[in-house]
């Protein structure tokens, strides 16, 4: 229903003279004086000799500026671990690409003189070990013994199997010894490598912030760690 001219001319003067009402409200001299007395509350505070001590604006300012400039190739912390996780890689490249070229040298040689599907039952055995290490035996260990402990551990772990491996070889006529021991020396690879890139990956992690961790994750994964693949 449309309003009449006299009731629309009472509605503008109700709004404006609430309009009015809320503006003197928010202008009154009570805010004003408060307003003023928290400002010099706070020059106060600013002004104490240990507050300035403090000097909040420029650790700000500093800590803004370093995010800004921060380079994963200029943390010690980052470098160390990425450059680390890129030698285990190297080994452990090296180890799996001479394991395929020694499984076919004959017997005379020092080979078990294994066929391509023999190769390839092996390093189906290898996978299967990585399963069961990943899901149940590396979780216990890095929680009891941490990431870097599980780390030294698994690279002292592994330097009696580069020993120990070529001379498996030796038992190639004896195919019923030679597979279990193999079970074996695979499983206690994997344990090695498993204790190694999954600690190390775990101190990456924890040497950078969040917002840096893929920046180090891929400069460890791919210049350094291809850099060093490179050289096979």
């Amino acid at each position: 229903m449309p309003l009449d001219e006299d009731e629309l001319v009472e509605a503008e003067d109700f709004s404006s003279s609430s309009g009015e009402d809320d503006i003197s409200i928010l202008s009154s001299p009570s805010q004003e004086n408060l307003l003023d007395r928290s400002e010099s509350i706070f020059a106060r505070i600013k002004s104490l000799p240990f507050v300035k001590k403090l000097n909040f604006d420029k650790e700000v300012d500093k800590k803004g500026n370093a995010e800004k400039s921060y380079s994963v190739f200029t943390d010690k912390w980052a470098l160390a671990t990425t450059n680390l996780y890129a030698s285990i890689g190297f080994v452990y490249t090296m180890l799996d690409e001479i394991l395929p070229l020694w499984a076919v040298l004959d017997f005379s040689q020092g080979g078990p003189s294994f066929s391509t599907t023999q190769i390839g039952i092996a390093l189906g055995l290898n996978g299967i070990s990585n399963i069961i290490i990943v899901l149940f035996i590396y979780p216990a260990l890095a929680a009891r013994l941490g990431a870097v402990k599980t780390f030294w551990v698994g690279g002292v772990v592994f330097i009696p199997l580069i020993i120990l491996l070529p001379f498996t070889g030796l038992l190639g006529e004896y195919p019923y010894v030679l597979w279990p021991t193999l079970m074996v020396m695979f499983f206690w690879r994997s344990m090695a490598a498993q204790m190694q890139f999954s600690s190390v990956m775990a101190l990456i992690s924890n040497s950078v912030d969040y917002e840096h961790l893929g920046a180090a994750n891929g400069v460890g994964m791919y210049p350094l760690i291809k850099l060093h693949r490179s050289i096979l």
